[in-house]
């Protein structure tokens, strides 16, 4: 009898202590971390430290504080996503006032305007003027080489006449390199006309051929 007592008790002592230890156990249980949210940080890297990024990295100009980058930046889609590309090279304005005459005997005169070697010209506006008696303009036109040999890529334009004056002017979209002629022809060759006008756009550096 006094041996099962005794065993009773050391039962009974290590389940006692077996359920102190479970005790601790459950409280040293890791409590549930946070979820993390998107924060705002500002980035700024130094040549002496650096930033390392690796993977997708997403960058969007704000408004009124655009991101400036400095140096070599290499860009490259992703999977079948299309790729915005902006002309962000420097654009230099291009005006050129023009000149030319329309003997008596003839029809139209053309007159041709270098483009700086290394430079393609994105005309913009075009616009002419001239003064006639007895006569009436037909068209003002913008050309310039197309890279068939022989061919010519055109624009033209109506004049307005007011008298004895007659009057051209609108927008264009032309991309010419090498040159670019302005050209006026009239309704007669009886009579001559001194046409004057502009050409504006502006000059970028040759895209590279693909």
């Amino acid at each position: 009898m006094k041996f099962y007592c005794r065993s009773v008790v050391s039962i009974a002592a290590v389940i006692a202590i077996f359920i102190l230890h479970s005790g601790d156990v459950a409280a040293q249980a890791p409590s549930p971390q946070p979820t993390p949210h998107p924060v705002n940080a500002k980035i700024v890297n130094t040549e002496t430290e650096p930033v390392p990024v690796t993977g997708a990295v997403n960058i969007r100009n704000l408004g009124d504080q655009p991101i400036p980058v400095v140096g070599t930046v290499s860009v490259s889609n992703l999977g079948n996503t299309t790729l915005l590309v902006r002309d962000a090279e420097q654009r230099t304005p291009f005006q050129h006032e023009f000149n030319l005459s329309i003997p008596i005997g003839s029809f139209a005169r053309t007159i041709t305007i270098p483009i700086p070697a290394g430079k393609m010209l994105v005309v913009e506006h075009v616009s002419g003027n001239a003064n006639v008696v007895g006569a009436r303009m037909n068209t003002l036109s913008i050309s310039t080489p197309s890279p068939v040999a022989g061919r010519l890529y055109y624009h033209f334009f109506p004049w307005f006449h007011e008298g004895s004056i007659a009057n051209a002017s609108s927008p264009v979209r032309m991309y010419a390199i090498g040159s670019i002629s302005m050209g006026a022809s009239m309704n007669t060759s009886l009579e001559g006309a001194g046409v004057g006008g502009y050409i504006s756009g502006y000059l970028i550096n040759v895209p590279p051929s693909n």
